[in-house]
């Protein structure tokens, strides 16, 4: 017999547009985590946040868009037969967590994957002011589940030490990427495609429009290179172009002259990312905080070098790879010094037997066969 999953998305729905709002690398985890579930002879349903026009439903009939207020979802028909016929949870950051302990407490196996937390933050990044109200819901929620879904040792700890989470009841797991739309391309190809010249330096920044995934440190970081660069682009992909937010970065870019050194792609479908990624000379992750950092694997599987902060799981992965330039102190001065180096050849970025083979390790499929056995 088919096992019912349920998975639970909350937060936002796993088919808004990437990199607006507070859409990100969670809902690129949900959305491939039901379409494996699917594939592979699981009967699955999603329950995500009702939002504007939505077309999820071409890729899946087993959608659910819910106003997740009480009084409204229990009158709901269909979700009150997903809540009936459920046999495992699968709830995905803390908003969904609370929901689920609201709806779900008679379900026999229920997991949780916390993807950000309030007191991983702190941890990466001293000066973050913490939200008490989330932190509290977050520590209550998850002591009803049988078992924490981690990406990073420190992930771990955290669960332990901060959140009393029993450690039996920790897996480790991690996202992982789809390598039928990353994959390496030839530069002049992939330049040719985003209209952009052969000779020119272009730096990679993947992310939301969000202080802890440091926007501004690899602004900065390209102001101390144009000193010897001064054709150097940063490429900016994510965050809701001709937002107030980006309007405020575009008067800080025209006061510090860099204007003409930024390339603004704005939400990014993936399959014309992968071009991006290939056009790039390197990619850009100065996180002061990152539960994982999903931009690496990516980077990784279109083989482009990347420099990237020492935080997170996939900096506890990537140690030693010849493809990776890792940053112990998050500044602009530390990632514009090591990229001049690489910039001027000074530090050795070449491809490897074995980084080819463990990023096939990190394919979608291999990811939640290893998390769901």
């Amino acid at each position: 017999m088919k096992k019912k999953i349920t998975i639970v998305s909350i937060h936002s729905c796993p088919n808004e547009k990437i990199g607006l709002g507070n859409s990100g690398g969670l809902n690129v985890y949900v959305k491939n985590l039901h379409s494996y579930l699917l594939s592979n002879k699981f009967e699955s349903n999603l329950i995500t946040r009702k939002h504007g026009k939505c077309d999820f439903y071409k890729h899946s009939s087993k959608v659910l868009h819910i106003d997740s207020k009480k009084a409204v979802i229990e009158k709901d028909v269909i979700f009150n037969r997903i809540k009936s016929n459920t046999d495992i949870l699968i709830s995905n950051y803390w908003t969904s967590a609370v929901f689920s302990n609201d709806h779900f407490n008679s379900v026999n196996k229920k997991y949780h994957i916390p993807h950000t937390l309030e007191y991983l933050k702190k941890k990466h990044f001293p000066k973050y002011v913490m939200d008490s109200t989330r932190y509290k819901l977050e520590k209550k929620s998850m002591i009803n589940f049988d078992k924490i879904i981690c990406f990073s040792s420190l992930e771990k700890k955290v669960l332990i030490e901060n959140y009393n989470i029993e450690p039996s009841k920790i897996l480790s797991s991690s996202p992982g990427f789809d390598s039928d739309l990353f994959f390496k391309i030839p530069k002049v190809e992939s330049r040719e495609k985003i209209n952009l010249h052969i000779n020119d330096k272009l730096i990679l920044f993947v992310g939301r429009l969000d202080l802890l995934k440091g926007l501004d440190i690899a602004i900065n970081t390209i102001e101390i290179i144009k000193k010897s660069h001064p054709n150097i682009k940063l490429g900016i992909v994510g965050g809701d172009y001709g937002s107030e937010a980006q309007k405020i970065i575009e008067k800080d870019l025209n006061i510090k002259n860099l204007t003409d050194n930024i390339i603004w792609f704005g939400s990014i479908d993936h399959q014309n990312l992968n071009y991006i990624y290939n056009a790039s000379d390197i990619v850009i992750i100065p996180s002061r905080s990152e539960s994982f950092g999903m931009v690496a694997l990516e980077a990784l599987a279109s083989e482009t070098p990347f420099i990237i902060s020492n935080v997170g799981g996939m900096a506890e992965i990537i140690k030693g790879n010849k493809k990776c330039i890792l940053v112990d102190k998050i500044t602009p001065e530390s990632f514009g010094d090591l990229l001049l180096k690489f910039f001027e050849n000074k530090i050795k970025n070449e491809n490897d037997e074995d980084s080819r083979i463990n990023i096939q390790d990190y394919n979608w499929d291999k990811i939640f066969h290893r998390m769901l056995n």
